[in-house]
């Protein structure tokens, strides 16, 4: 009797940690649509390179809000990552710059970077900037 009960329990244990191994293979190959959503939501990542000696904040604009990314230094860069939730997706926004110690700021064009896009800002010495969405 001993026999035939440990010969059920293996052979339990067998076919319970393959149907456990067959529901793991697949959840590894199907993505689920939780992880298709973060992936969809994952941050913006934003890289700006100041190439001007003042300091600078810097915002996200969107319509009448705005959002502060970073700062980065003077004739230095930086990258940020904003999470998508302050920038909805498929719509345009701006990046603003805020000098430090003067009140003239710069703006980038409508940008309009969609899901797995990252953005490049240079903020050019003598003024100007260029936007590279890649």
């Amino acid at each position: 009797m001993k026999k035939v009960m440990g010969v059920a329990i293996v052979a339990g244990l067998v076919v319970g940690c393959s149907a456990l191994e067959a529901d793991r293979s697949v959840a590894l190959d199907e993505p689920t649509a939780e992880r298709r959503s973060a992936a969809v939501s994952g941050p913006l990542v934003i890289r700006v390179i100041n190439q001007r000696p003042q300091s600078m904040t810097i915002w996200a604009m969107q319509g009448t809000s705005r959002t502060l990314v970073g700062s980065v230094r003077g004739r230095g860069s930086a990258v940020f990552e904003l999470p998508r939730a302050h920038v909805s997706n498929g719509s345009e926004f701006r990046l603003r710059a805020d000098p430090r110690q003067s009140t003239l700021d710069q703006r980038s064009d409508l940008i309009d970077a969609r899901e797995g896009q990252s953005i490049e800002w240079l903020l050019r010495r003598g003024g100007g900037d260029r936007i590279r969405i890649y």
